[in-house]
Order: C-alpha cells, then sequence, then structure tokens
C-alpha cells in the first residue's frame, strides 16, 4: 500500500465527525483573519502613535489588539474542546475495531506472536495514528489563508523585501524532505525494534523459573542489554534529527529577520519605510513563515507515523475465520460429529493429519490418545473450527460445520484446553461469565469440582490468569466454567494434568454423572478416565491406529504399551 493510500485511509478516519471538523477549521479561520489585523493595528501605535505622540491612536489600537486577543483565546478553547474530543472518539473507534478484529481472527496467528508483543504493537501504532488529529497538524491545514493574507501583508509593504522572503521558501522545503525521508526510515526500524524488545520482555517473564533455574541470567541481561541499546540508540537519533529540523527553522527565521532589519533600516534611513512598516512587516513574515514551515513539516510528522499504519492496516487486512449464515444447530435432533478422509497441515506441506475417518455419536463419551505431537490438540481445534479441513468434510447432524454461523456453532461446546486462561475477575464472575447463577448453584458446583475452600469467598479476586491460585485450583475451577453452562458438547485437552487421582476420580464420576448424557471429548492417557469411555480413538504420527473400547485397548498389548508410555 502506497503512502498516499495510507494517508487518505487515515483522514477517512474524520469522516464520521464532519460537523464537528467544519466548526474546528472554521474557529481557526476566523482566529486568522483577526491575527491579520494586528500587524496593521501595531504598524498604527508605532506610525501614528508613538512618533505623532497620538495618545488616542495608541489606546484605540491597543484596546482592539487586547479585544482581539481575548476572541482568539476563546475561540481557541472551543476549538480545541472540540478537537480533542474528536481525537478521543477517533482513539476509541480504532480501539474497538482492533477488539471486533482480534475476535475474529485466526487462531494460527495467536500461535506465532505473544501476546504481549501484540499489545504492545498495536498501543503503539494507534498512539501514533491519532497524532494526525494533534493540533500541530489542524494548524498546518488551516494556515492556507494566513499564508495569503500574510503575503498579500508583505508585498502592500514592499514588494522587494517581500520577494526575498519568498525565496527562502523552496530551500526550507528541500531541508525538510530531506529530515522526513531519514525520520521515515527511522520511525520503520523503532516499530521492529520495539516489537523484538516486547516479544523478549514476553519470553524473559514467561521463563523466569527456567532462567532462574538454570543460570542464565547474564546470558539473557546481555540478550535484553543490545535489543534496548538498539531502541535506545533509535530513539535517540530521531530525537537528534528533530533538534536539526527545528533548528534549521529557527535558524532560517532569524536569518530573514536579520536580513529585514539590516535592509529595512536603510530604506527607512532613505524614506522608502516607517519603523512601524518594518515592524508590520516582521510580524507578517511569521505569518507567512511560521504556517509554510508547519505545512512542509507535516511530511516530516508523517513520516514518523506512516509505519505505524501500514502496521495496523496490514494487522486489518489479516485473514479472518469464515462466517456462513445457514442453517440454525438448534434445529438439528442428530448431533452426531463426523471425520470423513479428513486431512490437514500446519504449513500446507507436511500433513498433522492424514485420512481421518471417525464417528461420534450424540450422548458419547469418546477419549482421544496419543503421543505428543500426533495431532490430538489439532483434531480439536478441527472441531472448534480454529483450523479448517485441507480436505475431507467435518459434519455435525450430516451438515458440513463450515455452513454454520460460527458464533451460534461454537456456543453449541463447552472447552477446558491446556492453555486455558482465567480472568482477573472473582470466582463467581470467572465461573458465570456473566451468565445469572444463584450462590446455592455456584456452591454445589465447587463442592462438585472439590473446591469447598472457595464456597465463602467466591467473591474473592484470583489475579490475572488465577496468578493467586494452585495449578489444581486453576484446573479446577477452569473445569467448574465449563460444567456450569449447558452446552451440548463437552471438550476436555488433557483437562487432568495437574490433578492428583483422588480428583481424577471425581472428575470421571463428574462427566458420568452431572454430564451422563451429554457428549463429551477427551484428550487424556488417564487409565481411571478411560475405563468410563464408550470409545477410544488412538492417533499416531496424524493417523488414527485403533477406534475401540477400553477393552479393546487392554487387548492390544502393543498399543497399550504406545499410548501408556507418554502417560
Amino acid at each position: 500500500m502506497s503512502d498516499l493510500a495510507i494517508i487518505k485511509k487515515m483522514l477517512m478516519l474524520f469522516k464520521p465527525y464532519k460537523k464537528s471538523m467544519l466548526i474546528v477549521f472554521s474557529c481557526l479561520i476566523v482566529s486568522t483573519i483577526l491575527n491579520l489585523l494586528i500587524p496593521l493595528l501595531v504598524k498604527s501605535i508605532f506610525d501614528e502613535g508613538l512618533i505623532k505622540q497620538n495618545f488616542q491612536t495608541v489606546f484605540l489600537c491597543s484596546l482592539i489588539i487586547f479585544s482581539i486577543t481575548l476572541i482568539d483565546r476563546i475561540i481557541d478553547i472551543v476549538k480545541e474542546n472540540l478537537r480533542s474530543n474528536v481525537k478521543a472518539k477517533i482513539t476509541n473507534a480504532i480501539n474497538m475495531k482492533v477488539y471486533h478484529h482480534i475476535h475474529k481472527m485466526k487462531i494460527a496467528y495467536f500461535n506465532k506472536i505473544s501476546s504481549t508483543e501484540i499489545t504492545n504493537n498495536v498501543r503503539v501504532d494507534i498512539e501514533n495514528i491519532t497524532k494526525i488529529a494533534d493540533n500541530s497538524i489542524f494548524y498546518a491545514f488551516s494556515q492556507v489563508l494566513s499564508i495569503a493574507g500574510g503575503i498579500v501583508g508583505l508585498f502592500i509593504i514592499n514588494w522587494k523585501l517581500a520577494m526575498l522572503v519568498l525565496m527562502f521558501i523552496p530551500f526550507k522545503f528541500f531541508i525538510v524532505k530531506i529530515f522526513a525521508k531519514i525520520r521515515k526510515n527511522y520511525a520503520k526500524l523503532f516499530l521492529d525494534q520495539y516489537s523484538e524488545l516486547s516479544r523478549l520482555y514476553d519470553e524473559i517473564i514467561n521463563g523466569i523459573r527456567e532462567i532462574k533455574i538454570f543460570g542464565i541470567f547474564k546470558m539473557k541481561k546481555n540478550e535484553f542489554e543490545s535489543e534496548l541499546s538498539k531502541l535506545t540508540n533509535t530513539e535517540k537519533k530521531t530525537s537528534v534529527l528533530s533538534s536539526w529540523n527545528n533548528a534549521s527553522e529557527l535558524i532560517m527565521m532569524q536569518l530573514i529577520t536579520v536580513l529585514i532589519y539590516i535592509i529595512g533600516a536603510r530604506m527607512t534611513f532613505n524614506s522608502e519605510l516607517t519603523v512601524g512598516s518594518i515592524v508590520a512587516f516582521v510580524t507578517y513574515i511569521s505569518y507567512v513563515t511560521i504556517p509554510i514551515s508547519a505545512i512542509i513539516n507535516i511530511g516530516y510528522l508523517f513520516s514518523g507515523i506512516i509505519p505505524s499504519a501500514k502496521r495496523l492496516f496490514n494487522f486489518f487486512q489479516l485473514p479472518i475465520e469464515e462466517c456462513t449464515l445457514n442453517p440454525k444447530i438448534e434445529n438439528i435432533k442428530n448431533k452426531s460429529i463426523l471425520f470423513h478422509n479428513v486431512y490437514y497441515s500446519h504449513d500446507g506441506r507436511q500433513p498433522t493429519l492424514e485420512n481421518i475417518t471417525f464417528s461420534i455419536l450424540e450422548g458419547e463419551k469418546v477419549a482421544v490418545m496419543g503421543t505428543n505431537g500426533s495431532g490430538k490438540t489439532t483434531l480439536l481445534d478441527l472441531i472448534l473450527r480454529f483450523h479448517k479441513p485441507d480436505k475431507g468434510t467435518i459434519t455435525l447432524g450430516g451438515v458440513d460445520i463450515g455452513d454454520y454461523d460460527i458464533d451460534t456453532y461454537r456456543s453449541f461446546f463447552a472447552l477446558v484446553s491446556q492453555r486455558f486462561s482465567l480472568f482477573n475477575k472473582s470466582i463467581k464472575e470467572n465461573i458465570c461469565l456473566h451468565s445469572d447463577f444463584s450462590e446455592e448453584s455456584i456452591n454445589k458446583l465447587l463442592e462438585d469440582v472439590q473446591l469447598p475452600e472457595f464456597i465463602d469467598y467466591f467473591n474473592m479476586k484470583i489475579g490475572t490468569n488465577g496468578a493467586e491460585l494452585s495449578g489444581g485450583q486453576r484446573q479446577k475451577l477452569a473445569l467448574a466454567r465449563a460444567i456450569s453452562h449447558d452446552k451440548h458438547i463437552y471438550i476436555f485437552d488433557e483437562t487432568t494434568s495437574n490433578l492428583d487421582v483422588i480428583s481424577e476420580i471425581n472428575f470421571a464420576n463428574l462427566i458420568n454423572e452431572r454430564l451422563g448424557e451429554k457428549t463429551i471429548i477427551i484428550v487424556t492417557h488417564k487409565p481411571e478416565i478411560l475405563k468410563y469411555m464408550d470409545k477410544i480413538i488412538v492417533i499416531e504420527n496424524g493417523e488414527i491406529l485403533q477406534v475401540g473400547t477400553y477393552k479393546d485397548l487392554m487387548n492390544n498389548n502393543k498399543l497399550q504399551m504406545n499410548v501408556f508410555s507418554v502417560s
């Protein structure tokens, strides 16, 4: 996407706020017109008041200048209130768009990039993009009238000096263009380095136990210092570049002013100009050069915004899950799941699952077994439509699962995955998930999952992802959350990994008694649970080795040895 296309997309963010923007620009135009009068009033104060010793003229012109300043400040307050409100709304709109897009994105993206990196990238990009609603950019776009009025004022006073002033504009444009190109490169480099540092932060925080145990603090410290040094060096270069840009602008302004004073003094001595004319001329110079510098500097400002905008707009182009509105799940009588010759590959080359065919009848309790990397979790992801088969079909009630509305389809399931998440809310809120359950039903559920210690404390917050809980308590709470919601199909992926033997037996009783009529799909190698299953599917290297009962598995010594060796 070209820079021009990016800028057009950013400007479209203002479209819903056209009325507010019209008032903001109107305020800026009125303010500009009022300020164009000030140099003429200053000229009158010098030439007609001070030099001719006319106090009435000095008093009247000074009063008008004060009135103009007062009105201008009131206008500025109104304008700034509207502008900041528009910026806040644009910021909120982009954040909400990010939230909705994340919800629709394919799950594969989140397996490749850490949550910290995503969060930091989005935060930095939104912060940069919303700079288009900053006062400096509004000011620059609105100052065309100021430039026109200032140029007219310069030529009215003296056309020779006016031409001298205008000669500096191409030179200033050339310098800013060079700075803008350099800054754009720095901005892109900064974003890349910031992303890498965020990824490293996430890696260090998540791996702090390993860092402490294996004694690799110094190695990680050197790696962190290296990335941090790159980032701070880029920030320093960007800051120095801005200083050079500001310095070049100030030097040129001062050079023009000095030349006007020198040439203007000689012209005054020759009676070609008055003292008031010189003062007014210098003021009009600022009305021309400052807005022109601001307009030219828009390119410099956008050079720091465009890389973020490109990255965020590319983020919005990432693939999303397919949403199809077709048959309603509630109307399906037979809720069986059928895999027929299903193939799937993560990378499009090496198959993860190959020629998978089996059925899960409504109300069946089915275990999926296999060694690490055999494709068990991928199988569940296909059922939940986190992935789409490369070949073959998966049906629910005889209808391809891809034909259902995805949100309605997923509302059919309850899930406890290997990497489940708990929210920084209370025990009760984590169970209910905005549903309304009675205290009695919550207490009963906590008893059923063996969390009686929380019966009188279910309003207690559990910290980020259940940080205040033990591993077993977290797993039991996730189990309670799944069971509490009346779903048709329950999926458990290694749900008992942090549970002791007694808790495993309790879990087996739960799925047979409390979820007795529900369809259960569970990944496990635990004999205490397997013996309660109606069907066991054994997968190895992406292929099905056996579909049978617990008794069939026990009678196959070779298969039994392979699958239980991983537990």
